[in-house]
C-alpha cells in the first residue's frame, strides 16, 4: 500500500509540476531555458530532478559527514560533506570532467565524446581516516587523500585500478584493493 501511494503521489507531483510548466505566463517561459520538455529533455544531462546523493559516510567524531553529490545534476560526483550543526553541504573537490562538444550532432567521434563524458561518474567512494582527520576517496581508479580545505593528493598511480578503501578503525592504515590484490598503505 506505501509503494501504490508513493507511486501516486509521485505522479501527481509530476503532472502538477508539468502542467504548471505549460501554463506559465510567456514572459516566464522566455526567461527559462530554450530546452522543450520532452522525452529527449527528461532522459539527457543535466538531469531535471537533480542527483541523488551516494556513498555517505559519518566521521568518527559522528559530527560530519561526508558524501559524493553533484549540484548541477549531472551523473559527474564530486566529495561534499556537511558539518551536522550547520547542516550546510560544502564541496571539498572540484575534479576535472571529461569534456563534451555541448551539439554533436551525428557526428560519430563526438557522440563517443558525449557518451564517454556520460559514463564519467566522477568519485566513486569516500571513506573517512579512523582519526577523522582526513577523507580517502577513489577517483579514476585510483586513491586520494583530503583534508579539508586542502587540494587532494594522490596515494597511488594509476599502474594498478585501485579501489574499496576500508580504513582499519584501531590503526592510521587503509586497505584496498589494487588490481587482484589486497594492499595495505599509511595515508
Amino acid at each position: 500500500m506505501r509503494h501504490l501511494r508513493s507511486a501516486l503521489t509521485t505522479t501527481v507531483l509530476v503532472v502538477v509540476a508539468t502542467a504548471n510548466l505549460v501554463a506559465a505566463p510567456a514572459d516566464t517561459a522566455q526567461r527559462q531555458s530554450p530546452r522543450s520538455l520532452d522525452l529527449d529533455r527528461l532522459y539527457s544531462l543535466p538531469w531535471l530532478t537533480g542527483t541523488q546523493p551516494d556513498g555517505a559516510r559519518w566521521a568518527p567524531d559522528s559530527k560530519r559527514l561526508a558524501f559524493l553529490w553533484n549540484d548541477d545534476g549531472t551523473n559527474f560526483r564530486d566529495v561534499w560533506m556537511t558539518d551536522i550543526r550547520s547542516g550546510r553541504p560544502t564541496r571539498l573537490t572540484g575534479l576535472p570532467r571529461l569534456a563534451a562538444p555541448s551539439d554533436p550532432g551525428k557526428d560519430v567521434e563526438k557522440l563517443r565524446e558525449v557518451e564517454r563524458s556520460e559514463r564519467d561518474h566522477g568519485v566513486s567512494s569516500v571513506i573517512w581516516t579512523s582519526d577523522g582527520r582526513q577523507l580517502i576517496f577513489v577517483f579514476h581508479d585510483a586513491l586520494y587523500s583530503l583534508l579539508p580545505g586542502q587540494q587532494p593528493r594522490p596515494l597511488t598511480d594509476t599502474s594498478e585500478p585501485a579501489g574499496e578503501p576500508a580504513a582499519d578503525p584501531r590503526a592510521n592504515r587503509i586497505a584496498y584493493l589494487c588490481g587482484n590484490d589486497l594492499c595495505v598503505m599509511d595515508p
